[in-house]
């Protein structure tokens, strides 16, 4: 049992998709991520300390009160969106899949062995983002907040914290697990893998993109406090609720939102252990049924061949980077990861300044400022996301094709294919995305302006992120974790701030300046050529990359004679 369930726990972890060189650099990636977030953990208390103890010198308990929970209501969303992120990006793994089935199945073991080490990995890598939570935050929210006008003890307030923190965190885990239970039991088999990749692709990115709008409306001390009806459609209120009722509180509003929490939570866990127990019954139900292609998928993928075919090695690439990507969860998934951030970014950006213009009358210099950097952000984070999908080793035996056409002419063809995947796949729709909010704003004229400038900034993002590159995408080994996290986030951080100091630069040049436009344009311009022609220049005269190498290996220059 116990080497079962650590064989569904290194799955978990991506043992299924990467040797184990990947999987000791992910796990470097993780423990570096892990440890910058309990950096922030334990910065928290040190500033909500200082803020309740300024809040604690007001004569009115009042505010200090409506403070406090307002921020109970902020700790627990963010509990709850971490937990609900892990489980979606783990969704298709909660239950026993065609591999397990055929492979483990036929040895001799007890089908309620397979299914229990499967539940018992769920459970072992869930409760790390759970307690996770409830060691951050469970402990110290309560311990630095105590003040003298705090209504109820520190132990009373950490153990009622504790249990709706980890009651709103399990609800996030058994709705997401309930959902993929329902699409394995209510749809045809045939059905499966899509509708599974697509409903776990909306919830990633609808989490991503609803943080942004979440923390800010649950900061919002007024709406929390003012006990609006809306409230009890907000899944973090109703564990609000069941901290308040833990607390002693006779509140009949706060006892609804609690008794909602509780019944939510139920059925969930109702959904989510139903939907196990009838595929344990039903395991068969796991294999998918022969391919039966119709007419006309048989003539779809004979026109594919062809244009494949004699389309030449440009075409060959194009097809080859577009379908693996949406065939594969994983670059899917970190693609879209990066797109839903950059999108959540620059719409925060203008939907706050589209408030104060409403609130206003005029545009205020920061919606015009978010106006003219949301195509740079939404394209820089975006093009980012795409070169780390193209990272991943999905179709490693396919790269003998590529080595055998790997001579200068070739090689160029190639590499441009995935030149353009960036510009169609990251670029373009971050422009025509922005387009519409910059006239809206700007107007015709500023807008077009505005969209000249984001479209050569985004040229020149585009040559910031191949250098170096030199790989058909998916095809070449990886070595995760070989820079330290730090050092990439510094980079990402620094190329970032680059590009919002161009797009500040640019709002102030196109709305005071117009004619500075034709400076900026022409600076732009010859950036992205002078670092177009260099990387053109490297494709014709290097080979491609097959194999990913650390940084201390030793790197030829290529100075003496072939």
């Amino acid at each position: 049992m116990g080497i079962l369930t650590r064989y569904f726990l290194d799955n978990l972890m991506g043992r299924q998709l990467l040797d184990e060189d990947g999987i000791m650099g992910l796990r470097r990636v993780v423990i570096s991520a892990f440890a910058g977030v309990l950096s922030v953990g334990l910065f928290l208390p040190r500033y909500m300390h200082k803020k309740y103890a300024h809040l604690a010198a007001i004569a009115d308990p009042e505010p200090y009160r409506q403070a406090l929970v307002t921020d109970s209501m902020v700790l627990i969303c963010l509990t709850v969106m971490v937990a609900a992120l892990a489980a979606a990006l783990i969704a298709p793994a909660m239950y026993p899949d065609e591999i397990d089935y055929v492979t483990l199945t036929p040895l001799p073991m007890p089908r309620h062995r397979i299914f229990g080490a499967k539940l018992a990995a769920l459970v072992i890598f869930m409760s790390v983002f759970v307690f996770g939570g409830l060691m951050l935050f469970a402990i110290s929210f309560p311990a630095f907040t105590q003040q003298q006008w705090a209504e109820h003890g520190r132990l009373l307030r950490m153990g009622s914290f504790a249990a709706a923190t980890a009651a709103g965190s399990v609800f996030a885990c058994l709705g997401v697990m309930a959902l993929q239970g329902l699409i394995l039991v209510a749809l045809p088999r045939g059905w499966v893998p899509r509708a599974s990749m697509l409903a776990q692709s909306a919830a990633v990115a609808g989490l991503i993109l609803a943080a942004p709008f979440v923390f800010g409306t649950a900061t919002r001390q007024d709406w929390v406090t003012s006990r609006s009806a809306e409230l009890a459609w907000f899944p973090p209120a109703w564990f609000l609720g069941i901290e308040q009722a833990l607390l002693g509180r006779g509140d009949p509003f706060f006892s609804s939102l609690a008794r909602t929490g509780i019944v939510a939570l139920a059925v969930a866990g109702v959904v989510a252990v139903g939907c196990y127990v009838w595929l344990y019954r039903s395991a068969e139900r796991l294999v998918s049924p022969p391919a039966q292609p119709r007419p006309e998928q048989t003539a779809k993928i004979g026109r594919r061949e062809a244009r494949r075919r004699h389309g030449g090695p440009w075409t060959a690439v194009w097809m080859f980077t577009t379908a693996t990507l949406g065939r594969n969860r994983l670059p899917q998934l970190i693609f879209l990861i990066a797109w839903s951030a950059g999108a959540a970014v620059a719409a925060t950006g203008v939907i706050e300044g589209w408030q104060a213009w409403r609130a206003g009358g005029n545009a205020s210099p920061k919606l015009v400022n978010s106006a003219v950097s949301m195509p740079i952000v939404m394209a820089l984070l975006a093009a980012a996301g795409l070169r780390a999908a193209f990272l991943m080793p999905v179709r490693l035996p396919a790269n003998w094709v590529f080595r055998m056409t790997d001579v200068p002419g070739a090689r160029v063809n190639h590499l441009d294919a995935v030149e353009q995947a960036f510009v169609r796949l990251a670029i373009l729709p971050a422009l025509l995305i922005s387009a519409p909010v910059q006239v809206a704003v700007l107007g015709l004229g500023r807008g077009l302006m505005a969209l000249l400038v984001a479209t050569l900034a985004s040229a020149v993002l585009l040559e910031f992120v191949l250098i170096g590159w030199r790989r058909v995408p998916f095809t070449c080994t990886w070595l995760p974790g070989k820079r330290p996290l730090p050092f990439a986030l510094m980079a990402v951080l620094a190329v970032f701030w680059v590009s919002a100091s161009v797009a500040g630069f640019a709002a102030h040049t196109i709305t005071r300046a117009p004619r500075g436009v034709v400076g900026l344009s022409a600076v732009l311009i010859t950036a992205a050529a002078i670092m177009r022609w260099r990387r053109l220049r490297s494709w014709a005269s290097r080979p491609l990359e097959f194999e990913d190498e650390p940084l201390d290996a030793v790197q030829r220059l290529g100075l003496g004679p072939s």
